[in-house]
């Protein structure tokens, strides 16, 4: 199956390279999609919401989520550094709780739901994780797909409140770097005053 079928209308898409786009190890990655700038609609998704708990998965939508949340946007959740930057997310869940204050943040992946559902108990992840099917569309609309590693996702943050993105930031560096979860999360407590 080629790329184009796997991915439809990921042609048509604005494609950025080098220091537009992404690098892992010194490698230079194409990234697939324009970057969403703060102040646009956030793009509308239809992804799979894994429950750790149930072996069920469910479809949301842009119009079924929270009115204020963070999409946190990762590689595979099966490399360590992934899987680091959701233990932060659940640390930083759980400081947001004690302070009264309820931002949900989601992590997303095109890893399969099964692999999800085992690697969350494994884990003791708690926050929600949404799975992107592969026929899907959200790497080009959000501009986070890197075809040269099999459709996964460019690690990435977006703050979205009332479905207008209050912060976007898209992490160069895959293997190493992580975004800025504090600004963010200032960004849609600016948003509500």
């Amino acid at each position: 199956m080629s790329k184009a079928e796997i991915y439809p209308g990921f042609q048509d898409r604005e494609t950025r390279t080098g220091e537009k786009g992404a690098f892992e190890n010194g490698q230079r990655l194409d990234v697939v999609g324009r970057k969403l700038k703060v102040g646009e609609k956030a793009p509308d998704f239809s992804l799979l919401k894994v429950d750790p708990g149930s072996d069920e998965t469910a479809l949301v939508s842009l119009s079924q989520m929270p009115d204020k949340y963070l999409l946190y946007l990762v590689n595979s959740f099966g490399t360590p550094v992934c899987a680091s930057e959701a233990r932060q997310c659940e640390d930083i869940s759980k400081t947001l709780r004690d302070n009264g204050d309820v931002i949900p943040i989601f992590g997303v992946s095109n890893d399969d739901p099964s692999f999800l559902r085992d690697w969350m108990k494994e884990d003791g992840i708690t926050n929600p994780i949404l799975s992107v099917p592969k026929d899907n569309n959200f790497g080009p609309n959000y501009g986070v797909l890197i075809p040269a590693y099999d459709g996964q996702l460019q690690r990435s943050l977006f703050g979205i409140v009332s479905g207008k993105l209050v912060y976007t930031e898209y992490v160069y560096d895959q293997g190493e770097l992580l975004p800025n979860f504090v600004a963010a999360v200032r960004a849609i407590f600016m948003e509500q005053a």
